[in-house]
């Protein structure tokens, strides 16, 4: 190929490629748009989008679920007031898809739920 169909191809190989980046870029967000739903759906907060989850269980203890090393990880931690380090955690459970969590959180949490309903 000549020096020259080399420069004239410059810009169609530059569009390209910016084509190309939009389009993961825009599946990319679509993704986070879904993960950000199906949190929602669980009645979650959302504290990163399509990356940390969270749910108040109380005045002392929330629930979290975070995208770590491409694993779901969900646990509870337990805080006295004015204080950074928790004073109680709990692994609620694991899993490689937000799908695979949701279930242990919505039973978490409809447990926590049970608990305070009976205690009135």
């Amino acid at each position: 190929m000549k020096a020259e169909e080399r420069q004239a191809l410059l810009p169609k190989i530059k569009r390209e490629k910016r084509s190309e980046g939009n389009v993961i870029e825009l599946v990319t967000k679509a993704q986070v748009e879904q993960l950000d739903e199906q949190a929602k759906g669980a009645g979650l907060m959302i504290g990163i989008p399509g990356e940390l989850y969270t749910a108040t269980i109380s005045n002392i203890s929330s629930l979290y679920i975070e995208r770590i090393n491409g694993r779901w990880e969900v646990w509870r931690e337990t805080h006295y007031p004015g204080q950074s380090e928790a004073i109680s955690r709990k692994t609620i459970g694991t899993g490689s898809k937000l799908e695979d969590v949701l279930p242990k959180v919505k039973r978490y949490l409809d447990y926590i739920a049970s608990k305070k309903g009976s205690a009135t």
